[in-house]
């Protein structure tokens, strides 16, 4: 009797993708943050597509967001508008750009922050972003986490800020040089200039 009302116990405090979700939701209409909810058909996972305005650097001033819950993990993927995708697809310099992504995930090490000079928590690395071209034929330029429900569950605010905040704000930041050289205005030496100078590598 002991044991099973213990392990009930632990259960019901161990994160799950349903108490996941519930608190992103809980954080999205907190900041008033424009979202719908949707079901992957493919995987059986639920999800939540957050819409980013005011990426006043970006294809059509805003990103997208879309958070996938698993059972024992989230996706987190911020992306560029559906214009931005076809100017991958219709670009004559692709290779230039696989290199230029090749360049930003070896150089750029994003840091999550609270957006109110660390008086909540400090800067740090807790999400590391990847940041590709998608495979599956519709060319999004996507920044996508894996996030650990019970890392989720120790820092919710880091994890959510990460997402809603500091991705997008990466995207932002790269979307000059990427969209330039997808459409041909500089070359990848110069892209990765670019690059260098808005993170401070030089």
């Amino acid at each position: 009797m002991s044991d099973t009302f213990e392990k009930e116990e632990f259960d019901n405090l161990m994160m799950n993708k349903l108490k996941a979700k519930k608190m992103c939701v809980d954080y999205l209409k907190q900041h008033t943050l424009e979202f719908h909810e949707c079901l992957d058909t493919d995987n059986g996972s639920t999800g939540i597509v957050v819409a980013l305005p005011h990426c006043y650097d970006c294809p059509d001033k805003r990103l997208e967001a879309e958070l996938s819950f698993y059972d024992s993990c989230i996706e987190a993927r911020v992306f560029y508008t559906q214009n931005a995708a076809s100017w991958v697809e219709e670009s004559t310099n692709k290779d230039a750009l696989y290199r230029l992504m090749n360049f930003i995930n070896a150089r750029v090490w994003p840091q999550s922050h609270d957006g109110a000079d660390g008086t909540l928590y400090s800067a740090n690395c807790l999400i590391c972003p990847r940041i590709y071209v998608t495979e599956d034929d519709s060319y999004d330029i996507t920044a996508t986490a894996m996030v650990d429900n019970n890392i989720y569950d120790m820092a919710p605010l880091e994890v959510m800020d990460a997402v809603t905040v500091s991705m997008p704000q990466i995207l932002n930041e790269l979307s000059a040089p990427i969209f330039l050289l997808v459409l041909g205005k500089i070359d990848v030496e110069t892209a990765m200039q670019l690059v260098r100078e808005k993170f401070g590598m030089e």
